[in-house]
């Protein structure tokens, strides 16, 4: 008997704010970290070095978007299939146009930098270092967006990046209802009739928040998605294994198109928009025998 697949909403939500997938983005380098410790292993052997070197250096830090770290960090997520070519010759990033319209240098600038910036952090810190088994990510909990960049020196500003806000606000509303009239109700009528008095006014209050989201440019929620789909995307993606070897190999039976359709559904909820030009092209496989 086969489990069931392991489905869950992308966004923890019913709405998300406008432009920010960090939530499915964490469900991709969770999957990273599962399935290829090479990624995190690479980070600390090619990267960690550079990162002590840069903040060890006086004055050699003017903003986090050091240039010698930037390039470190893409040439590390450029060799995961994590991002493409670089949009800079040598390493000159200072001058780089944050408006270029590539999947690559969006998906870079406002989450794998910061990923691995959080991670380095976080290692820089322990006395000693963790050893490969024991590393992991710190990731952010939010995208870096283009309005962070008019802040990018302002390390209060990244370390927001870092703070999870799940506190809730308590708010207190007033329900009204008609008291129980033990003489012409019993207990159970009483019940049933407050509960729909009180539905009917609380869907109201949830149809008026609702409304002031979507005023605000709140979106909705990305659609139910299975979570292997980020296992299957960073098999694919990273680990470079084609779709017919994942769907193989997987827990449950699965036919290549639907790992297929799995890992570009979870490529486009991590990337957006061009995801189709982040994604690898497929290797085609050997014909099959007639």
């Amino acid at each position: 008997m086969f489990k069931q697949s392991n489905r869950s909403r992308a966004i923890p939500g019913g709405y998300q704010a406008p432009f920010n997938r960090a939530s499915v983005r964490r469900q991709f380098f969770s999957a990273i970290k599962r399935h290829c410790s090479e990624v995190l292993d690479s980070l600390r052997a090619n990267v960690l070095p550079v990162f002590y070197r840069v903040h060890d250096t006086p004055n050699e830090l003017p903003s986090n978007f050091n240039d010698i770290l930037v390039v470190a960090t893409w040439s590390w997520a450029r060799k995961f299939h994590l991002v493409g070519d670089p949009p800079w010759a040598g390493e000159q990033v200072r001058n780089l146009p944050t408006f270029i319209p590539s999947p690559d240098v969006e998906f870079f600038f406002s989450w794998v930098y910061w990923a691995a910036y959080g991670t380095l952090q976080a290692w820089s810190q322990l006395t000693p270092p963790k050893r490969e088994e024991e590393l992991d990510w710190t990731l952010p909990c939010r995208d870096w967006n283009f309005i962070d960049w008019c802040y990018e020196s302002n390390q209060a500003v990244v370390e927001s990046l870092f703070e999870s806000n799940q506190s809730q606000l308590a708010v207190t509303h007033l329900f009204h209802y008609t008291d129980w009239h033990p003489l012409r109700e019993t207990r159970a009528q009483t019940k049933k009739r407050i509960l729909e008095e009180v539905c009917h006014q609380l869907d109201k209050k949830l149809d008026q928040a609702e409304t002031l989201f979507c005023d605000m440019g709140f979106e909705k929620a990305q659609r139910v998605t299975a979570l292997e789909h980020f296992d299957w995307l960073a098999k694919y993606q990273v680990q470079e294994l084609p779709f017919a070897k994942i769907a193989r190999h997987s827990g449950l039976v699965r036919e290549q198109k639907t790992v297929a359709h799995g890992v570009k559904s979870a490529a486009e909820l991590v990337i957006g928009p061009g995801w189709q030009h982040w994604l690898r092209p497929g290797k085609p496989g050997r014909p099959r025998k007639s």
